[in-house]
């Protein structure tokens, strides 16, 4: 009971609020296939078990002591899945990049006893100015520095330019990238400066850390999935702290007091779950407005595409916009500062993404473009109601706060939030063999504000329990003579059946889409109504699901192609032209290091590291940079050149690559 107590009864193991569908439940041919037990393991903690820990939970399978649902619970329950694999399922490339923000500046200093501080120049120790610099004042010591005038100004917030102040912060990217010194100094208490390298490295680590330890905070208390997104609180350390009092005082253009940053001593080392000061109501919600995610691109745009990847896996696109569209927009500004935005979230084509982006920034308004402040400003926060849409200007979803918190509360409520979560989660367990059914089924049964992370978990576990016997079979392509393909295609009977059901809606005589209502349909139209049906793309915003999405493209292809090429398309279209999946970069790498026993950690940040499961496969490249790092782990200690090549051999077996029999 002090386990209910603790996490609110929300979500207790044996009782998920994800129902499985009824074939998660089915039992494979062989529940205790080692295979299956190391794969589920690898992708529930990212650590392989030993051969005799797998051969000891086979047996307690075999004789009933356990089950393999208890052994699904027992992995969710680890350490590992709440602080390593969840937070990397749903933050994904967050967690390798650092974030545009503005960037502080690291100070030099002199040698000897009389050690001086500066940016440009070197001043002598009788010209410096005593300083208690910030990172002192959080480590509890009171030791004060020396640094040079021109290097402290800890009056001036804005930059001046020729005739004066400009419209640029001493806190944005563009006093840290292309202004440089900008003639700012470190401020206050050398709050826009670091000491060190090693130490400005420090802060930003510290940052990745705030939106990690936030969701696995989040998970090891069973909390519902929308509160990673919608509360006040994070946890972070006291460097993360540090850089938001640091915002405080932009925002405010006043020093903070001593006071303000050496209580930071008293934070623990880890850090804690504590609670953000609003400077206007509203302002905080969840990670969207950890430095990490709100400052993670340079515009509102961008931000707003990096908030949406996030809450409903959405992603920018302009097919068919032309620069005459563009060109055509009344106001030459279209950075929401004249009413051209307003036009162009409701232009036909640009309006699939602008009625989501700029409707959507409203909410962050305080939030201003990074190259000029790099810090929320209170004043600039929007009042009143507003709009939030999602696929376009034609699809409302209802109105909230003008606030981050407003528009977090709001968009957590959308089927498209409760999709992305479960797209998440099954994507990077099923990899690229997911199915819209399984997704679909997944957010189907998630209970609104109940449902948690481990519950996502453990469904998609079940679900690969459930397909694991079918993982072996590889397709096929036929070898039978192709006619030449049609060059036009008659839309009559089936074909015509549908595209009524699936696409003349929007394709029906509509300026700047195709016109797939016409009687015939020429050969390239066709393939692209094929690529896009088949990836996802088309019809707009609601994919077909299984067995839909295979009739429509079957009866396409063999409109057009025979024998052996209709073969070929329906490989590339209805199988996608799959390789095997893989785990992610990050699990690979672990496996790799956890079995050549290395001490040093993995080099590579690849662009497979900012993709869903859904997309990752073992390609050419993947298997040449994994084989590289391996290389690189299996060197040094001591080994031979014979036990090198053996542990490059076995560190590439495909068991480390990818959780497929």
């Amino acid at each position: 009971m002090a386990g209910c107590v603790l996490i609110g009864c929300r979500s207790q193991p044996g009782a998920p609020s994800v129902a499985p569908t009824d074939k998660a439940t089915a039992v494979p041919a062989d529940p205790t296939d080692p295979a299956l037990l190391r794969a589920l393991s690898v992708l529930a903690t990212g650590h392989a078990p030993s051969d005799l820990e797998l051969s000891q939970t086979s047996r307690d399978l075999e004789s009933g002591a356990t089950t393999l649902s208890r052994y699904i619970d027992h992995l969710l329950a680890s350490e590992a899945f709440t602080s390593r694999i969840a937070p990397l399922i749903i933050l994904g490339h967050f967690l390798s990049q650092d974030a545009l923000g503005a960037g502080a500046f690291t100070l030099s200093h002199t040698d000897g006893p009389k050690s001086v501080y500066y940016l440009n120049a070197p001043c002598t120790w009788e010209k410096a100015i005593e300083v208690h610099p910030w990172w002192n004042l959080i480590a509890g010591n009171d030791q004060t520095v020396r640094v040079c005038p021109d290097s402290y100004r800890p009056q001036q917030w804005m930059v001046k330019g020729a005739n004066g102040p400009t419209n640029f912060a001493c806190l944005s990217v563009y006093v840290s990238t292309v202004d440089k010194r900008g003639g700012c100094g470190c401020g206050p208490n050398l709050i826009r400066c670091f000491e060190s390298h090693e130490q400005g490295q420090l802060v930003g680590d510290s940052l990745v850390d705030e939106i990690r330890s936030s969701v696995t905070h989040n998970i090891a208390g069973d909390l519902p999935i929308e509160e990673i997104f919608t509360s006040n609180e994070t946890f972070r350390n006291r460097y993360a702290e540090y850089v938001m009092r640091t915002y405080v005082a932009a925002d405010t253009r006043k020093p903070l007091p001593d006071g303000a940053l050496s209580d930071l001593a008293s934070w623990p080392e880890d850090g804690k779950w504590a609670p953000r000061e609003d400077l206007a109501p509203g302002q905080n919600a969840g990670i969207l407005t950890s430095p990490q995610i709100v400052h993670f691109a340079l515009d509102r745009r961008q931000r707003m595409t990096a908030i949406y990847d996030v809450l409903w896996c959405m992603d920018a696109e302009s097919k068919g916009a032309t620069p005459e569209a563009v060109l055509s927009i009344a106001g030459s500004d279209l950075q929401i500062k004249s009413a051209g935005w307003k036009e162009l979230a409701a232009r036909p084509i640009c309006t699939s993404c602008h009625a989501r982006l700029d409707y959507g920034f409203q909410f962050f308004w305080g939030f201003p473009d990074d190259n000029v402040q790099a810090y929320f400003q209170s004043n600039l926060q929007q009042t009143g109601r507003g709009p939030l849409y999602v696929h376009n200007i034609d699809d409302p979803r209802g109105e909230g706060e003008l606030t981050p918190q407003g528009f977090a509360n709001l968009a957590t409520s959308q089927p498209e939030f409760r999709r992305c979560m479960a797209r998440d989660f099954a994507s990077y367990v099923l990899g690229n063999e997911i199915s819209n059914d399984q997704v679909a089924s997944i957010a189907s049964h998630m209970t609104p504000n109940s449902t948690t992370g481990r519950d996502l978990m453990r469904a998609s576990l079940r679900e690969l329990v459930r397909q694991w016997p079918e993982q072996s079979r590889a397709p096929t392509l036929g070898t039978s003579r192709s006619a030449a393909p049609r060059d036009h295609i008659a839309v009559t009977g089936a074909l015509k059946k549908q595209l009524g059901d699936h696409c003349v809606f929007c394709h029906d005589h509509e300026a700047g889409r195709p016109n797939l209502a016409a009687p015939q349909l020429t050969r390239p139209m066709v393939v692209d109504m094929l690529e896009a049906v088949a990836f996802g793309s088309m019809p707009k915003g609601h994919p077909l699901a299984e067995p839909e999405r295979t009739q429509f493209l079957s009866a396409f292809i063999n409109a057009i192609w025979s024998g052996a090429d209709a073969d070929a398309a329906h490989h590339y279209f209805v199988d996608r032209m799959r390789a095997i999946p893989s785990y992610r970069p990050e699990i690979m790498f672990e496996l790799i290091h956890d079995m050549a026993h290395s001490t040093v950690p993995p080099r590579w940040r690849m662009m497979e590291n900012a993709i869903r499961g859904d997309l990752l496969q073992l390609t050419p490249g993947m298997i040449t940079v994994t084989g590289l790092e391996a290389i690189s782990a299996c060197h040094g200690q001591g080994r031979s050149r014979a036990e090198i090549d053996a542990c490059i051999s076995k560190a590439l077996e495909l068991e480390n690559l990818t959780g497929r029999p």
